[in-house]
């Protein structure tokens, strides 16, 4: 299983943010020190604004900031903000049925790798990312 772009821009976003403190990102700078295409994250910063993850400021010095505790804000939120969670039950082969019951081939190997993607999304925070090593966005 793999993050959606749409997730990947958005965590990308906003560890970066999150890195900036409570300075003001516009999407613009955003789009240009993430390599995120402009139009698309400002869609993508409209989405996260309108669930409360984020605030905006209007105007030529304006721009986006987090608005809730960065420990508080689980990559499962951002999933389902952007995305939904859909994508985290369904088949790894495509099956519109599959579980214990009525398995498909790959089932019994995908289980557990599942239910321990779907426990590390569930459990790390931002705090957490930002706290890495990796400083990499």
């Amino acid at each position: 299983m793999r993050l959606s772009t749409t997730s990947e821009y958005a965590i990308r976003s906003l560890v970066y943010m999150a890195s900036c403190g409570p300075e003001l990102c516009s999407v613009k700078h955003l789009s240009e020190k993430l390599d995120i295409p402009y139009k698309y994250l400002g869609r993508l910063m409209a989405t996260l604004g309108n669930a409360g993850l984020i605030s905006s400021t209007r105007g030529k010095n304006g721009g986006y900031t987090i608005d809730k505790p960065l420990s508080t804000i689980r990559l499962l939120d951002i999933v389902q903000i952007v995305d939904g969670l859909d994508n985290f039950d369904r088949c790894l082969l495509g099956f519109p049925e599959c579980n214990d019951d009525d398995p498909c081939p790959m089932h019994d190997f995908w289980k557990e790798h599942n239910e321990g993607i779907t426990e590390m999304i569930t459990n790390v925070s931002l705090a957490e990312i930002l706290a890495s090593k990796s400083k990499k966005f």
